[in-house]
Formats: structure tokens, sequence, C-alpha cells
């Protein structure tokens, strides 16, 4: 692959991202301050750690953290967003919800 999609698959992809969009409009909502894929590193018992969830969302109650993926939901997946949701909470930021959206 080059990078390069076919006028069919960008077709696709456009639907698909408007469907998603419509579906979770609240997290597309221009009263978030949005973080998109900014590396948080975490330090624990002289262990630096990097981790990267796709979008934080942040309001008056705290943030929530977005991950988008493709495919079936998975246990892996699930484990993914908790971990993200636990280096928030170890900065003491208020956490306020977190999903993963599939298309």
């Amino acid at each position: 692959m080059e990078g390069q999609i076919t006028l069919e698959e960008k077709a696709n992809i456009k639907e698909d991202l408007k469907k998603i969009i419509h579906q979770y409009s609240e997290f597309f909502d221009e009263k978030w301050k949005v973080i998109n894929e900014k590396d948080i590193m975490i330090s624990e018992r002289g262990i630096s750690r990097i981790y990267r969830p796709d979008r934080i969302l942040k309001g008056d109650e705290g943030y929530i953290i977005v991950d988008f993926k493709t495919g079936m939901e998975t246990e892996k997946n699930d484990q993914q967003i908790e971990t993200y949701k636990s280096v928030l909470k170890s900065g003491k930021e208020s956490h306020q919800n977190s999903v993963n959206l599939y298309s």
C-alpha cells in the first residue's frame, strides 16, 4: 500500500465518518476543548511509559476519553481505554467518561 485509496473507498470512509459523527454527536460538540493524539508520559519506579489516546475532551465536569476502533469489540480495546482512564486519574485529572467508538 502506498497510502492511496480508490474513489469508492473514499466514499465509504466519508459515509462511515458521517455515521459516527451523527451517532456520537455529543463528542463532536464545540463545547469541548479537544486534545487529539497527545502523548501522556507516566513514570513509575524508574520506568517511563507513553500513552496516546485518540481524543480527549475537556469539559467543566472533567475529561472524556474517546478512542476510535475498527472491527469488532475486543477485551484488548476495553483494557486499553481502562489504562488511559487510570493514566488520567494518576495525574489527578477528573475523569467523566470513556468510550471506544467502533466503525
